[in-house]
């Protein structure tokens, strides 16, 4: 499945070099430095749907419900990795993990809509927001 707003040959680091997808990603109000970036998207590269729980799943296309979004196995392997691996991602620094291991789900699900390439101002991603407005104060 391909999001309405991307293309369905999204890869956020072929594409420009990464840079401008990064550029993007940051402008919207990513969190992640771009070595990080670039590691989380190669982890979900290397990833498959089965190895992340079903309890992961299940959440993810609960929070996804709430805000009518489609979702791909992109999506749900991102944020499995966000929520669960992310501790065993070489190339996301201390720092950085310990600011993600303090969010709560839906924060970190936003996050995962602003890798996948959302913008702030798309449909989908202010649907989830106005759905969840406590995660604007993370």
């Amino acid at each position: 499945m391909a999001f309405n707003n991307l293309n369905e040959s999204y890869n956020p680091i072929e594409l420009e070099g990464g840079k401008m997808l990064y550029g993007r990603y940051k402008s919207n109000g990513g969190i992640l430095t771009m070595r990080a970036y670039r590691a989380v998207i190669t982890a979900e590269e290397q990833s498959s749907l089965s190895d992340f729980s079903t309890p992961t799943i299940v959440q993810t296309e609960k929070m996804a419900k709430t805000a009518d979004i489609t979702l791909d196995d992109t999506t749900i392997k991102i944020y499995g990795i966000l929520r669960t691996r992310v501790k065993d991602i070489p190339g996301v620094m201390e720092a950085e993990r310990g600011v993600i291991n303090k969010l709560c789900d839906q924060r970190i699900f936003a996050e995962t809509l602003l890798l996948r390439g959302y913008s702030k101002d798309s449909d989908e991603y202010k649907r989830f927001v106005q759905t969840h407005l406590y995660i604007l104060a993370q």
